[in-house]
Parts: C-alpha cells; structure tokens; sequence
C-alpha cells in the first residue's frame, strides 16, 4: 500500500500574510505550540482544531519547545512593550482559566534567530545567540555554560538523544557537535549550503541537514562524513523531520511549495503532496505532521505508514513543579510562589510511538542495556551515542514491546539518567 498523506478533520488556523515561525507537537501529538510572525504564541489540540490558550504578552516566537510531560513551555520571541527578543519559559494548566503563566525570562534583548532546543528529560535548554551556544537549566533559571560556535549566527539546534550532545547549524554553513558535559567541541563538519534545518536521528548516530539550495544531507556524527546527499527541493529554505524508526524523513520547502517523504538508505522519494504556500515550519511525532506555512494556515496531516519499529531511549524525566496562578503584590514574573517542589522522576520510563504514553521498559531490557555499559566501560559523561559499538545495537535483547499497546519498540543500549548531571549509563 503506497504511504499517503490524508487531511487531518480539525481546523486549520488561518490569517494571510501571517507567517507560522515555529510549530512544536508534545511527544503524544496531542498538543500544538504555534508561533506566529503578527500574533501571539499559542497552543493548540490537534484532535479538535481548538485554541487551549495564548501568552497575552509574547509573540513572533521564532523557536518553542515544550519538556516531555507537557508542563513547560520555552520560547524564543518579543516581549514586553519594547518588543524585545527574549528566551522565556512558561507554564501550562490544563483545565484552569488562563493557563499560559510565565514563570521566568532567561534572556533578553537577543537576535531573532532560530535556535531553541530542550534536552530528552527536559530540564536542560540551548539556544543560539549570534555565534554564541548557551546550555541553562530551565528549572533553576541558572546559567550552566557558554560556547563559541564560531560557524555564524547559529539557525538551528538539535540535542542527541543520550542529551550528551547538541548539534548546532550555522548561517556559514558548519554543522558543530558539542559536548554538554565538558563544553568541548566534539565534531565540525558541514558544507557551504547547510545552514538551515537539522535533525538527530532517534539513535544518535546520524545527523539529517537542510541545505538552502534544497539539497539534503545525512552526516555520521561520529566521524563527519557524508554517506549520503541529494537535492530535494528547489532553492531557498527547507524544513526537515525524522521518522522514529531512523529510515525515513520529511522534508518541506518554502520555494516549491511541496511537502515529500524520502527513504532515508535509497535517498529516494517515496511520498509527496502539494500545499497552497510555502512551508516554513514543521514538526513529526507518531503519525501527525504539523505544518506551518507562509501565509498563516497551521495544516495537520497523518502519514500512514511512516514508521516501522520505533526507536525509544529510557529517560528518568524531571517533573516540573506547579506554581501559584496569582503573583504577590509588587512580584515579578518569576516570583510566583511554588505549590508543589520539583523533583526527578522515580522510575526509568519510554515514550511508546504506537499509543502515546510512556511505560516502563521491561526488566530483560535494563538488563541488556546495563550490561552492554558495563563491557563497554564508558566513563560518565560520555556520549553513549557515539562511543558504544555497533554490536551493542544489534544486541537482540533491545527488541522488545510497549507493557500498555504491546507494539514493538526498538530500545537504544543506553538510558538518560540526568540525576547527577553529567548524564551516566548504568
């Protein structure tokens, strides 16, 4: 049966000439966070078509990003009444009038740039600011660390999904690998035309780039090189997301106007659809694609038969606290009183792709994967991703199925441990 896509039934947001910035779907593609160019930052359920609720006071949001329980929320947008660019992060609750609270500003009075990303459990930010790399812990509102990428104003940011790494594209057209433990560079590669989008692949090995001439690039990110490249699209910008299975991905343009998916081993294209308008933002999770496009419409799409066995990684998440919807007389933002205290998670869980829920990995599971860092012998802080060996891929006990859908997942030979901080893998 030919992979297609099909019109999702919910509403489209639509107002011409309103650019959608950035699009962020939660791990369970229940929820939407839009940012919009002329309006303000807002959350959607992509079931239903309906408006949860909007920030009042931020808008434009070039990047958003929201931590795996759904609670938190950063963007990247203008704020306040002199418009200035800023990192802010919010709080949402669900049910209550009014959700949308900022608990904190990050930073203000930045460049409008592209970059924003979060770490696998959450509590970890990055984002670019010139040439510059800033690692914070979102929780505390502290700054941890910054990096010089020295590749131009920084346009995207993906983190690996052992959170060891973060990749950064630059307007030079380099692609950095950096180390968020040490703050070393790890690995620079790229070519003249990869400055736009990037996307890890869900084992970490492999790194997908965007070219502005509409070339696609497939980098191995622990030696650099390029095993794979072809033009995907006309010139001018592109978007890109990867299928949970590692084989496929999906690319949008802002020239041709076209939505298509490639299979990532062949480099050909197996799918592809046309749009109205060009796209400038997208965002992948299960089956639902979320695209934004260049004249303000936010259009949903199931892709069936996208994913094979998805590949999932035990993270112990960071829960966020909850905070007074009411600020004390003459407070600040981030002043708010805090009801409940933050903590980490009890237990190692996985985001199952098939039913949209986390689970526990079974026993046999932790098992293979504390014995495989055992032999091989990886000094806390290191990028599992990276240093591990083929083998510890093919080891058949990573096989297993979701305790709650029981559909098969493909588990990654390490887990996100983040309690210590740098991350360790047994």
């Amino acid at each position: 049966m030919p992979l297609r896509f099909e019109d999702f039934a919910g509403d489209n947001l639509e107002e011409l000439d309103n650019p959608i910035l950035s699009i962020a779907l939660t791990p369970n593609a229940q929820l939407a966070v839009v940012g919009e160019a002329r309006r303000y930052m807002s959350v959607w359920n992509t079931q239903w078509g309906e408006l949860f609720d909007q920030s009042y006071d931020s808008r434009s949001a070039t990047a958003v990003a929201m931590t795996p329980d759904g609670r938190r929320l950063l963007c990247r947008g203008k704020l306040g009444s002199d418009h200035a660019w800023s990192i802010q992060v919010w709080e949402i609750k669900w049910g209550i009038g009014r959700p949308f609270l900022r608990l904190m500003t990050l930073r203000r009075k930045l460049a409008p740039s592209m970059g924003l990303a979060l770490s696998p459990d959450g509590r970890i930010a990055a984002w670019g600011e010139g040439g510059a790399l800033h690692i914070w812990d979102i929780e505390k509102g502290e700054f941890l660390r910054t990096l010089d990428a020295s590749s131009g104003e920084i346009q995207s940011l993906r983190f690996s999904p052992d959170g060891c790494l973060v990749a950064s594209g630059g307007s030079r057209g380099v692609v950095n690998i950096w180390d968020v433990n040490t703050g070393c560079l790890h690995l620079q590669c790229g070519n003249s035309l990869v400055r736009y989008a990037l996307a890890v692949m869900p084992d970490g090995r492999s790194l997908a780039a965007a070219g502005e001439d509409g070339s696609f690039f497939v980098f191995d990110m622990r030696s650099g090189t390029c095993p794979r490249t072809w033009q995907a699209h006309e010139s001018e910008f592109n978007v890109i997301a990867v299928s949970s299975d590692c084989r496929k991905v999906v690319s949008g343009s802002l020239k041709d106007r076209t939505l298509r998916v490639w299979d990532l081993e062949g480099a050909r294209r197996i799918a592809m659809t046309k749009l109205p308008f060009g796209v400038m933002a997208l965002d992948l999770k299960r089956s639902l694609l979320a695209v934004g496009d260049h004249s303000g419409n936010v259009l949903f799409f199931y892709v069936r038969q996208l994913t094979g066995t998805p590949v999932v990684t035990p993270v112990r998440l960071w829960n966020f606290g909850m905070w007074s919807l009411y600020l004390p007389a003459g407070a600040t933002a981030h002043e708010r009183r805090q009801i409940h205290p933050s903590n980490w998670s009890d237990e190692l869980t996985v985001f199952c792709d098939w039913c949209g829920k986390r689970c526990v990995p079974p026993v046999s599971v932790l098992d293979a994967i504390r014995g495989i860092a055992k032999n091989s012998k990886l000094e806390p802080g290191e990028s599992p991703c990276l240093k591990l060996p083929d083998e510890a891929w093919d080891e058949p006990r990573l096989l297993s199925t979701c305790s709650l859908c029981h559909e098969q997942l493909k588990y990654n030979p390490f887990v996100v441990d983040n309690q210590g901080f740098p991350i360790v893998t047994n």
